[in-house]
């Protein structure tokens, strides 16, 4: 019988990419995140690999450009500073990163709504759904009033702190709270 000679780079891809599989559901995990947004991250990985240069750049900046964009594509939305945190990864370099993946592969991601915000502001601010559902409303009757230049992270902020408020929660969140998570939020998503 004859022993099948394995090619050693292709051996090296195969352990890498079993690496990077692991990274990604490890910190998929730790974020809560579905099995779609990882086997997402994983196939944004796969195209990375096979269509762009990404040799010599750092495992953990990779699979944090890859599951933000898997997030984003799959509207299940994290904030790129929780994803970096997890997997201590550089917030610039993954930004960065982010950026050529959506120029170099083509990707056309809609941008979040602000009820996308308003969902992850009370989701990191482990607020109760009735303040998602009260800010939406309040949101709406803001926007009923045909208010201009009414809009952004800095709306969506206030009408969470209104919706804590008005839902007389026990410890709501404090404005420095809000101002937080809003400013990483406003920093985290990448203009298209």
């Amino acid at each position: 019988m004859m022993k099948r000679v394995e090619n050693p780079k292709e051996a090296r891809r195969a352990r890498k990419f079993m690496s990077i599989h692991s990274a990604i559901e490890e910190a998929g995990g730790h974020l809560g995140l579905s099995s779609g947004v990882i086997r997402c991250a994983f196939d944004l990985y796969s195209d990375c690999s096979s269509l762009m240069h990404i040799r010599g750049k750092r495992s953990e900046i990779i699979v944090s450009a890859c599951l933000y964009l898997a997030c984003r594509i799959m509207k299940c939305y994290r904030l790129l500073s929780e994803i970096v945190s997890i997997l201590l990864a550089d917030l610039r370099k993954t930004a960065r990163l982010s950026q050529v993946i959506i120029s170099e592969l083509k990707l056309v991601i809609d941008p979040p709504t602000d009820a996308d915000y308003i969902g992850r502001y009370c989701s990191v601010l482990l607020l109760p759904r009735s303040v998602y559902d009260m800010a939406l409303r309040v949101l709406d009757s803001i926007k009923e009033g045909n208010y201009p230049s009414v809009s952004g992270s800095a709306l969506n902020a206030v009408v969470v702190l209104m919706a804590s408020r008005i839902c007389d929660m026990q410890d709501p969140p404090s404005t420095e709270q809000m101002a937080v998570v809003a400013m990483k939020s406003e920093q985290s998503v990448i203009r298209l």
